[in-house]
Parts: structure tokens; sequence; C-alpha cells
């Protein structure tokens, strides 16, 4: 479901209505979401894999948006994997690291060797600054994989901040949290002067929240798997 249609959507619930409806909907729909962005729950939990390029601007140094295959989504990221060389398996790198840290490993004229042995097909770790991941330097391209947490303020696709005029703009708590922005979104509604209904306030907050339980209680369930390491 889109922005635009879950606002629609709402509007369309909503028996007495004045002027400002369909405005406030669209207001407290975008307030909803930055309230449950915060929240863990399993549907905001992705996983992607890319390549940092050496090429520029990348300069083995960091990817992020831009670069091919890169979430513009993300809120957090959860862990970071990478292919050693032509092996098989991927490998749990140490991070996020301070970016001075990060910097400072290949700042060293010492450690030039070391460079050379290891980071060129292996980064011993990474950091997390102004939206890229960042490695010491790399001497060829290398393949990684991303556990991230998605932004619920943001559009799945574009990473675009969805606002009261987003149209097309969506992400998973349109559609799998669907009944928590519903309920949550009417909760705070009803709960404006210019709507007030201290009855079906409660009511629909009581909903939201559970349904938020039951959200929690599916996400406990799913951990185990999602803390392992992915699958290649």
């Amino acid at each position: 479901m889109t922005f635009s249609e879950f606002v629609t959507s709402l509007y369309g619930s909503v028996n007495l209505k004045h002027a400002r409806t369909l405005t406030d909907l669209a207001e407290c729909a975008v307030r909803q979401l930055a309230d449950l962005s915060v929240r863990r729950v399993h549907f905001m939990e992705d996983s992607v894999e890319l390549v940092i390029p050496v090429a520029e601007p990348y300069a083995g140094e960091w990817v992020g948006p831009g670069a091919p295959g890169f979430p513009l989504d993300i809120l957090e990221v959860n862990a970071l994997y990478c292919r050693r060389s032509s092996a098989s398996a991927w490998s749990w790198l140490d991070g996020p690291t301070p970016i001075a840290d990060v910097r400072a490993f290949g700042a060293y004229s010492g450690n030039a060797e070391l460079l050379s042995d290891v980071a060129a097909v292996f980064p011993p770790f990474w950091g997390w600054w102004q939206g890229r991941i960042w490695v010491p330097k790399l001497a060829a391209d290398v393949s990684i994989k991303i556990d991230y947490w998605r932004d619920g303020t943001r559009d799945s696709a574009s990473g675009s901040l969805i606002t009261t005029s987003s149209t097309s703009e969506t992400n998973p708590w349109l559609s799998q949290g669907e009944r928590a922005m519903r309920h949550g979104t009417l909760a705070d509604y009803f709960s404006l002067p210019s709507s007030y209904n201290e009855k079906q306030a409660s009511a629909e907050l009581g909903k939201r929240n559970a349904y938020l339980e039951t959200l929690d209680a599916a996400t406990r369930m799913k951990q185990p798997a999602a803390i392992q390491a992915p699958m290649t």
C-alpha cells in the first residue's frame, strides 16, 4: 500500500469529517511512521550483497548511496560479512569501528605490508559514517553482505523521507505493519482538538498496542534465525 492509498483509506473510515480531516490524517500518519520506526520488528530487517569497488569515487575505501545494490533506507547496520578472496564462505567483520580508527589503520607507513597481506583481500573491520560503510583502503574489489535495519520513515526503494505530500512512497509498515499504522494514526487523529474523541482515541490506541505486542512476539520467534551468518 502506498502512503497516499493508506491516507485515503483512513479518510474513508472516518465518519465525522471536517475541512482538515485529510490533512490531519496525513500529518498523523507521518508522525506514526516516526514513532514506529524505532521498533525492531522482523519485517524491517533485511540483507543485501554488494561490492566495495576500487574504482573512483569509492577507491576501495567505502560504499554507499549510488553504488549498485546499496539500500537507500538503512537506519542501522546490524552486521557486515566479507567473502575472503575466492572462498565461498562469508566471514563476519568487526564493527562498527570509529571512522578515525578505520582511516588510521592505513595511515601509518609501517602498515604497508599488513595492508597488502590483509586489507587487499579482506578488510579487518568496518565503520559507519555519513551514510556510508568505510573500510581500510583495499587493493581489489571485495564482496560484502550487509544485515541492516530499515528506516520506517523512508521509502524502501528511493530512500526518500515520507512526508504529508508523499504519494507512491511506501515501506513495510504500510503493508505488513499496516494494522499498527492504522490504529496508531487514528488514535493520534482522535486526540487532536479538532477531532477529539477520548473514547475512540483510547480504543484505537489499545488496538495499536495489542498488535504491536503480536509483532514483538513474532520478531522474538524469528530472531534466532536472524542472528545467524547469512547463507551463501
